[in-house]
């Protein structure tokens, strides 16, 4: 499951919460420990949902399925106004399989940005064109997510070998980094990624493995950092912060 704080006017904050369910969901979080029931349901997805993010600025939730789907919706409404099919994200007769959501923008100069990282990084402008940025090689990545990283205006993409950063603005490829994991004392196969998260600077990244371990690097000169983490006995499916 998939949940993300959204903002709406007022200053109110909701919170979205997507699963395997198909639908969106959203809660109007109340303290005191009071109940927070749906207010709202996102259904039109045929799919099980694998993302969500707010457009900053915008009131709009952006939603992709495991068919490829992408549907916006007005959260003045909950209603969806647009649905971009999985073909117009196919360049080259080559399939686009969306794995994560990363929105570029800040709250005061509209519109954002909106990355959709798969078999390669994609980047959708003002909610319309589509096009391709720096494609990466589907038959040996997969890809975990992207992210955002403010600071550099630049785009993290993990992928099951490793990472590679964008530049946000013009979307060309700055650095890549490979085989960043040891390999298994066993088998002596290299390690892959299954979890990634940052700590609240963005300055250090923190991977899970298929094999259960956790590492930790320095996201600017993606050296690694000496911390010891108790393994898991299997692999590390989900992180956060």
């Amino acid at each position: 499951m998939k949940i993300k704080t959204i903002g709406k006017k007022n200053h109110k904050r909701y919170l979205c919460a997507a699963s395997f369910e198909f639908t969106a969901k959203i809660f109007s979080p109340s303290l005191g420990g009071q109940a927070s029931g749906c207010i709202a349901k996102l259904a039109g997805h045929q799919a099980p949902l694998i993302s969500v993010e707010a457009l900053k600025g915008e009131p709009t939730i952006i939603s992709a399925d495991e068919f490829g789907f992408v549907r916006l919706w007005d959260v003045r409404k909950w209603q969806c106004y647009q649905v971009i099919p999985p073909q117009d994200f196919q360049t080259g007769g080559s399939n686009f399989d969306i794995t994560s959501i990363a929105v570029c923008g800040s709250y005061t100069e509209p519109p954002p940005d909106v990355f959709f990282a798969g078999s390669r990084l994609q980047k959708m402008e003002a909610q319309e064109a589509l096009a391709s940025q720096g494609a990466t090689d589907a038959d040996k990545l997969t890809v975990i997510g992207c992210v955002l990283l403010h600071a550099e205006a630049e785009i993290l993409v993990v992928f099951d070998k490793g990472v590679q950063f964008y530049n946000a603005t013009t979307g060309e490829q700055i650095s890549e980094f490979r085989n960043i994991l040891p390999a298994d004392d066993q088998s002596g196969a290299q390690e892959e990624i299954c979890a990634y998260t940052l700590d609240s600077t963005h300055s250090k990244l923190f991977v899970g493995s298929d094999k259960g371990n956790i590492f930790a690097f320095r996201t600017r000169t993606f050296g690694q950092i000496p911390i010891e983490f108790e393994s898991h006995e299997s692999a590390v499916n989900h992180m956060i912060y």
